[in-house]
């Protein structure tokens, strides 16, 4: 028996689960405002998740353009660089190999706007996604003994 799969509430599913997820997961999944307009919530009321985290995509952005703008002084700087070319290739083409169309996955990065949004959608989903969908927060602090 699978200890970490029991402890992850997915018993001896858990493969079975991650392989049905991973078949429908694109690029655009991990870009929160489009996410939540593809959805359809953007209206929703006392939805809180979604607050908090197109909260948390500003601010990372905000980051990222600030730290891109430092970087990069025009598109032209950003196209004309070999090595971030090559690592949006290379989690293009190896990454995501045997996805449709790569997961959608942009093999390039042409612009700064574009490397912003890479980048931000990188940084959110290993951390703020991450820790939204995979700690239990809710189970732990949402009970406070007197």
């Amino acid at each position: 028996r699978c200890a970490f799969a029991t402890f992850l509430s997915a018993g001896e599913s858990l493969q079975m689960v991650h392989d049905a997820y991973f078949k429908k997961v694109t690029y655009q999944d991990l870009l929160i405002p489009q996410d939540v307009a593809r959805r359809g919530v953007e209206e929703v009321a006392g939805y809180f998740y979604r607050d908090d985290a197109l909260g948390y995509w500003k601010l990372l952005h905000q980051y990222c353009s600030e730290m891109v703008d430092l970087t990069y002084l025009g598109d032209q700087d950003v196209h004309r660089d070999e090595e971030l070319q090559n690592f949006a290739r290379e989690v293009a083409q190896c990454g995501f190999r045997g996805f449709p169309n790569n997961a959608g996955f942009p093999s390039t990065i042409p612009t700064k706007d574009a490397i912003k949004e890479y980048l931000t959608a990188i940084i959110y989903n290993i951390s703020v996604f991450h820790c939204a969908v995979n700690f239990q927060t809710f189970q732990y602090a949402a009970f406070t003994p007197n």
